[in-house]
């Protein structure tokens, strides 16, 4: 068995035991799940980011994530001027899967470039 199948079943284990392979039914319980904030981590790996560490926390610690980066190494066999531009990110924080996936959408572009203009800001906010 694959595991995409095995993860397949898995799930749809979990929906029957709380309801949910009837939505018809349980309309109210998943529009319930859907507004509730979770515990969430999201981890990018590749992101590019002129400004570094300190830009990313900047754009994600004042909407309330806790940020960890990493910076990837590069292929040590070739010398380079200065260090890799490229992050794996880390976000946790405790809110609805809607706003996680917003300010992601919205904010990562703006790691390409050193600034963020005013627009991604009233976007994002």
């Amino acid at each position: 068995m694959t595991e995409r199948r095995y993860l397949w079943l898995r799930h749809t284990e979990h929906l029957g035991c709380i309801g949910l392979r009837e939505p018809s039914r349980f309309k109210h319980l998943i529009q319930k799940l859907v507004a509730s904030e979770l515990p969430l981590e999201a981890r990018l790996a590749a992101v590019p980011c002129r400004g570094g560490e300190t830009f990313l926390r900047g754009l994600f610690e004042p909407l309330g994530y806790t940020v960890g980066a990493t910076r990837h190494k590069l292929d040590e066999s070739m010398p380079a001027p200065r260090p890799s531009r490229l992050f794996t990110i880390t976000l946790h924080s405790t809110r609805r899967l809607r706003d996680l996936l917003t300010h992601v959408y919205v904010l990562v572009p703006c790691t390409r470039s050193s600034g963020i203009g005013e627009r991604q800001r009233n976007r994002a906010g």
